[in-house]
């Protein structure tokens, strides 16, 4: 038989990448017990904060007096800056954008008045990352230009260094070009500022994904960083077993002619309780440039999982360097023990394919997961932003990220969450349709290195990728990045692009206006991308609308409604909307549009995601798109911009449930045809084994009675996937208008979830408000929603009504069914809201 190679052999082999860190000789080193020392790291002086910044001059202004100077906050954006100083309105509010847009064209200069640091022998000044193109002067002394936002520039200053300094950063404007070369993109993009190509900066703000402002701005720390005699650098640690051993690997540099010394190392639990171990080597070098492997076993070691499959387990290490005058240096990183390798899909090889099965810790997966966009327009990566919206993607069960190429490669910030909530990321490179074959080939390699050699540490980066929907990602830029990210890291996967090698984007629904039944049987190896665009809230929307909005529908052409769409109402975007409105309600207002596009949103993603998983192991995993957004805006997300869950976030999050019953469906519209639905038990953890379990169907005609009824009981596992049986809908029940479809899971006599259906929606437009009306009663206790359908028939997608406090409030359920008399509890983190459900006057 034919000895078959994947495509990850083939390119591998293909692009023969060295890695060196591999060819260094291992020293095995033992640990010992020990307590926590704590050793003095040299000195970080940061200079964030309020900077000094103006508008356009030459460079007359490293010299001259500065007048009409703005004040603007380190780490962040010119546009922020002058949104804060009054100088432009709120780019989100209307078409306010068009402001900050043409603030994009100009110079801007920052300033930063610091003194001399204290005890500092040598001093280097490091930017943490400058979007985009920019030069800089210290004391009038010019250090450098630089290019690329994903890191640098970093410059040794102590010979200009002064009691009282001066640091000055000219931004260069944003590129804009509006007309696309031979070769470049596809035709959708002209039009667009396609300047993004000129540079790598995140793309999605130039105009084609909701947002034109192209960014500028210091956006990440700058620091003084005290150089020491001999430094530890690009120490980078990986899992060698599940039973601890390890490998670290790290470089020093230090005096010209060498230098001597012993490295300490310690490893201790970061976030659990637990032993910390240490062992010390000697380190000798003959020149400058020094580098070491060494190997080692943590005992009892406990190990990093996924999201829903166990603990995330972190450690924290630490690296100091002594001689015998005393600690140069000191290193700490954070790191999960774990294995993540792909295998074959389906156990066999094929050359056009990836290996498409996940297995961490030995163990396959399902991968459950979703696109991430860059946060914010205005670079506003803030602790709290990361949070709110991280904590909401593990609520709904997320398994893995896929930070695409229109955005950054993630901030710090983001993985110390993705690492803490078990969250893995598939990391793209900022290239995006081909455009690595024309972006500035240097500037795309720095930001490349630079950017592995910061993740590559991280427990939750799972595969790196070259980047976003190229049609042809096999030239000689894309062979770099998959180089570097083999020589740099070489302990997870890399892809060229997404989609390739068995991976499917997918947008027939939306863009080609295919019937949801579309969705219904989309399958693939893995699923990277798809979805459907819907507006955020009601209070989201009225954020940047008026009440005019509101009030007219049509919108007013070229208004703020059809301005704030994902391709500014350029690409039919309207046209699409007011395609698919009439499936649940009436296409005559703006808050109709709000309420029909989210449940658009759900019918076109939650089947396709329960599809995937009851096709297990021929599916290893869906990834939908998406879960975020830089701009308000009529969007794919099911998170907008301002942080509120629409409806279709906790539809996803039934549909996610490790623990889960499931229908599944021919089409949504059987129109009085009798259908046989297949009923499956999807169980990620085998959590049923050693329990008693009951699976309840129920299907429900427009006047909320039971036309039919199913029930299957069982004892102990059924594995991951199992199909349990079938409930048949009848003739006369598949012509109900319209017909609602319940399913609940017990275990041990313990409701574990519970969702439903919808079908028949659009044949009588907005039926699936006419049901017949119940009432709610509400008691708040102890941080507890208690929810009582007082009526006498089920209430249909109940939900909290929170609108003041919608964009920080959490729910742990949301949109659910409430039978006749049924009590639930539903644990919140606010007490500032009411409830209520479709058919709740």
């Amino acid at each position: 038989m034919k000895n078959v190679k994947s495509l990850d052999q083939i390119e591998f082999e293909g692009l023969n990448p060295r890695n060196r860190m591999r060819e260094l000789k291992a020293v095995k080193i033992p640990f010992q017990a020990t307590a926590v020392t704590e050793n003095k790291a040299p000195e970080v002086i940061s200079l964030n904060g309020e900077w000094e910044m103006v508008q356009d001059g030459n460079t007359d202004r490293v010299y001259g007096v500065w007048e009409d100077v703005i004040p603007a906050t380190v780490p962040g954006s010119v546009h922020v800056a002058l949104m804060e100083a009054g100088k432009i309105p709120d780019p989100t509010v209307e078409k306010n954008d068009q402001f900050a847009r043409e603030k994009s064209t100009h110079f801007w200069w920052l300033r930063k008045n610091f003194p001399r640091p204290e005890n500092m022998k040598r001093v280097r000044l490091v930017f943490g990352g400058i979007c985009d193109r920019c030069t800089i002067w210290l004391n009038g002394q010019l250090l450098g230009c630089h290019q690329g936002m994903f890191g640098g520039p970093e410059y040794e200053i102590t010979e200009l260094l002064k009691d009282e300094n001066t640091l000055m950063v000219m931004l260069y404007p944003a590129p804009l070009r509006r007309t696309l070369r031979e070769g470049e993109l596809r035709p959708f993009y002209e039009g667009t500022n396609v300047g993004w190509l000129d540079t790598t900066v995140f793309n999605c703000v130039y105009g084609w994904h909701y947002a034109e402002i192209p960014a500028l701005g210091i956006w990440r720390s700058v620091e003084l960083q005290e150089i020491p005699e001999v430094e530890i650098c690009n120490p980078f640690i990986t899992t060698e077993s599940l039973q601890g051993d390890m490998n670290l690997y790290t470089e020093f540099e230090g005096p010209e002619g060498g230098f001597a010394g012993e490295l300490e190392i310690s490893v201790a639990p970061s976030n659990f309780e637990g032993e910390a171990y240490h062992s010390v080597v000697s380190v000798n070098a003959s020149s400058m440039h020094h580098k070491m492997r060494l190997e080692f076993t943590i005992p009892d070691v406990k190990l990093w999982w996924p999201n829903d499959l166990g603990d995330q387990n972190l450690y924290q290490l630490t690296l100091v360097f002594r001689n015998e005058a005393g600690i140069q240096d000191k290193k700490e990183l954070t790191f999960g023990v774990r294995t993540i390798e792909m295998r074959p899909y389906m156990g066999q090889a094929a050359e056009d394919t990836y290996n498409w099965q996940f297995v961490v810790n030995g163990q396959e997966i399902f991968v459950k997961g979703a696109n991430w966009c860059t946060l914010d327009f205005g670079m506003r990566f803030t602790k709290e932003k990361y949070e709110r919206f991280l904590s909401l993607a593990k609520q709904q069960h997320i398994q893995l990220l896929r930070a695409w190429g229109g955005g950054i490669p993630e901030t710090e910030e983001f993985y110390d969450y993705c690492d803490r909530y078990g969250i893995m990321v598939l990391q793209e490179f900022a290239t995006a349709w081909d455009s690595q074959k024309v972006q500035p080939a240097e500037v795309l390699r720095d930001g490349v290195q630079r950017s592995i050699l910061r993740l590559r540490n991280r427990a939750s980066l799972c595969m790196w990728c070259g980047g976003n929907e190229s049609d042809h990602p096999t030239d000689a830029a894309m062979d770099m990045i998959g180089r570097l990210a083999y020589e740099l890291d070489g302990s997870r996967p890399f892809h060229r692009n997404d989609p390739w090698g068995g991976s499917s984007h997918n947008y027939k629904v939306y863009w080609s206006k295919h019937d949801f039944d579309y969705n219904l049987s989309y399958t693939a190896p893995f699923i990277g991308e798809f979805g459907f665009a819907s507006s955020p809230n009601k209070e989201s929307v009225q954020k940047y609308c008026t009440e005019e909005d509101f009030a007219v529908w049509p919108p007013i052409p070229d208004g703020n409604v059809e301005y704030h769409t994902p391709v500014f109402n350029k690409k039919k975007d309207m046209e699409i909307l007011h395609h698919y409105i009439p499936e649940f309600l009436p296409d005559t207002s703006l808050d109709n549009m709000i309420i029909s596009t989210q449940l658009c949103q759900t019918t076109t993603i939650r089947h396709t995601l329960e599809l995937a998983r009851s096709r297990r192991p021929e599916a290893t995993g869906v990834v939908y798109y998406k879960l975020t957004d830089v701009f308000p805006a009529v969007s794919w997300s099911t998170i907008d911009w301002y942080g509120v869950p629409k409806s279709s976030y906790y539809f996803i999050q039934d549909s996610f449930e490790p623990l889960h019953a499931c229908v599944l469906f021919e089409t949504l519209k059987p129109r009085g045809t009798k259908q046989v639905l297949p009923v499956y038990i999807l169980d990620d953890t085998k959590a049923l084994e050693g329990s008693d379990w009951k699976v309840v169907c129920k299907v429900y005609n427009q006047e909320l009675s039971v036309e039919e009824s199913r029930e299957w009981n069982g004892s102990g596992t059924v594995g991951f996937v199992k199909k349990i049986g079938e409930i048949e809908i009848s003739e006369k029940a598949a012509a109900s208008n319209p017909l609602f479809i319940t399913i609940e899971l017990t275990k041990d006599e313990c409701r574990v979830g519970r969702t439903f259906y919808w079908l028949n929606f659009s044949e009588e437009t907005g039926c699936m408000f006419r049901i017949p009306k119940t009432s709610l009663s509400l008691k708040k206790n102890n941080g507890k929603a208690v929810i009582t359908n007082e009526g006498n028939v089920p209430a249909v997608g109940v939900h909290f009504q929170c609108a003041d406090i919608s964009d920080k409030f959490v729910a742990e359920d949301n949109y659910f069914w409430l039978e006749p008399g049924e009590t639930v509890k539903v644990e919140t983190n606010m007490e500032e809201y009411d409830v209520s459900a479709w058919n709740v006057e």
